[in-house]
């Protein structure tokens, strides 16, 4: 029936259906076959490169799962958490034995299970050890008990989306901006969602929101930024890369991501002056001068791109 249904139309949905049908079946090869069809249609859909990643895991194909992860990860970079969440699964109970500090907070909470600070740093631990789900029931707990119930709903929101279960993460935040409409952390969180949901209109209006309510918090600008980037609206971006660098004047990588707008669009000497700056406030970088080098040498810098790549080298081998 399911292929009779991908006869009439084909749809991402139907792939998924039929994958998910083999692989149950414990047909992988299969399996296999029905993702690397539907990435064929559907090539900017990073679910079917995550499942075809799990698939050849499952199967030794190390090289395979890499590139599945390369492609998943730059297409929606929480697939680089769900996956790497995948791959410690079987070790959890070890990483959980390796860790002291959450022994001895598991056995605080059991004592005194009031206590929502020791629940936040419990919780956080097992983020840490990538026991999402873990994590997910204390801070379930965490809303039942706190006073600041905003805060934990979008606690969990993040761990919801780390696991792409992005209609949970969506329903926490609206849930603690229901509680809270002042929730500049919910707007933040709920706009990189809706990019992940290709609603683009609405997480830069949730980012406009988050703005007017806390006009110094760097994330809006930085993740906005980079969701203008991604649409390739990079002076947009610069804007707000330019906002970032005014709130964090001594952190040198802002300038590194404005450096690389003004490269985009063609604003060499721009970027020569980012570089520049970036440099003077970490030296020690060595892929700044690697960056800058191709700067010059684009400005006909030739003897200042090799003088970059020597000290690049000599940075690098340290």
């Amino acid at each position: 029936y399911l292929y009779e249904a991908q006869k009439v139309q084909v749809t991402a949905l139907g792939y998924s259906y039929l994958a998910l049908c083999y692989f149950m079946k414990g047909d992988f090869d299969k399996s296999i076959q029905i993702y690397s069809n539907a990435i064929t249609d559907f090539p900017k859909e990073p679910y079917f490169y995550a499942c075809r990643c799990v698939l050849n895991r499952c199967l030794d194909d190390d090289e395979g799962a890499f590139y599945d992860y390369q492609v998943a990860k730059r297409l929606d970079f929480n697939y680089h958490s769900m996956l790497e969440w995948h791959e410690h699964l079987s070790y959890l109970e070890t990483l959980k034995m390796d860790q002291l500090e959450l022994q001895e907070l598991e056995s605080t909470w059991e004592q005194d299970p009031e206590r929502l600070d020791v629940l936040t740093k419990l919780a956080l631990e097992y983020v840490h050890i990538y026991d999402y789900q873990k994590a997910i029931r204390l801070y379930s707990q965490g809303i039942n008990m706190a006073d600041n119930q905003a805060e934990w709903y979008v606690y969990r929101a993040a761990i919801y989306s780390k696991l792409t279960l992005y209609i949970e993460a969506l329903e926490d935040c609206n849930q603690a901006l229901s509680i809270d409409e002042n929730c500049v952390s919910a707007y933040i969180l709920r706009a990189k969602l809706l990019e992940c949901l290709h609603e683009h209109d609405a997480a830069l209006e949730d980012y406009r929101k988050a703005a007017s309510l806390n006009p110094e918090h760097t994330a809006i600008y930085e993740e906005r930024a980079s969701l203008f980037e991604r649409l390739g609206k990079f002076e947009d971006a610069i804007v707000d890369y330019s906002k970032l660098i005014a709130l964090m004047k001594d952190d040198f990588y802002p300038y590194v991501l404005r450096a690389d707008m003004f490269e985009r669009i063609g604003k060499q000497e721009e970027a020569l002056l980012d570089y520049n700056r970036a440099i003077d406030l970490n030296p020690y970088y060595s892929d700044l001068y690697q960056y800058r080098a191709a700067i010059r040498e684009s400005l006909g810098d030739k003897v200042g791109a090799e003088s970059d790549l020597q000290k690049f080298e000599e940075l690098d081998e340290e």
